[in-house]
């Protein structure tokens, strides 16, 4: 389908967009850095909450070890938790800015933006890494940045599968949609409660009960629409 540009008043009206995007950019060019990611994101959040359990997992051992590896949309959710401060969201953002290389001013407000659980795990980190799920996870980010910039019948494909995909990593839910929406807010969905009583009561349309990578990317189709 072909997007008509987001008009610049719109995006004044959501100055944090800019933002988002441009995190996820860099976050994208990291990729083969995963490991320095994941100790960087550590000390990010312990310069905010001190030693925080977001980032680590207890060993069998019952002593706790930090995460050596992450996927991007774990990182993404370290300023997009619920029970988080405001104030400790803007904390946390600027040390990811940082971080990244992001020159683009922290939001003051994170108004309407979908929060993910206080432990948002994207993947089941258990007592070993599941190397697999986060490599999948990498891919649909990868193949989301290619659909936002191109939406084209073979890219749609990919991206689908790689949706597909990623729908059936241990606990995953509709939080993944929350993840696409924070690295492309103008483009995908958020499919969290009250947006979907939004949708459902002001426009003729019902979410489905499954959601599959083609099903979403009509829905994407539908509400740009």
């Amino acid at each position: 389908m072909n997007r008509k540009r987001i008009g610049q008043k719109q995006r004044q009206d959501f100055p944090w967009t800019s933002f988002y995007e441009t995190v996820a950019r860099k976050l994208l060019e990291q990729r083969e850095r995963r490991e320095e990611l994941a100790s960087g994101l550590y000390e990010a959040i312990a310069q905010v909450h001190g030693i925080d359990n977001y980032l680590q997992i207890k060993a069998e051992d019952g002593t706790r070890e930090r995460f050596r590896d992450i996927d991007p949309f774990t990182f993404l959710a370290a300023f997009n938790r619920g029970r988080v401060t405001t104030e400790n969201r803007r904390k946390v953002a600027t040390e990811i800015a940082t971080l990244l290389g992001v020159d683009i001013e922290v939001p003051t407000s994170f108004e309407g933006i979908p929060r993910a659980y206080n432990q948002a795990w994207f993947f089941d980190y258990g007592t070993h890494e599941r190397y697999e799920e986060i490599d999948i996870l990498w891919d649909v980010f990868l193949w989301a940045d290619r659909f936002a910039s191109a939406d084209e019948s073979e890219i749609r494909r990919a991206f689908a599968e790689k949706i597909d995909a990623a729908l059936k990593v241990q606990w995953m839910s509709l939080s993944l949609t929350y993840g696409l929406f924070w690295s492309h807010p103008w483009i995908f969905p958020p499919l969290f409660p009250r947006a979907k009583q939004f949708v459902e009561s002001n426009f003729n349309f019902r979410f489905p009960s499954r959601l599959t990578g083609a099903r979403y990317l009509e829905i994407h189709d539908e509400l740009h629409e």
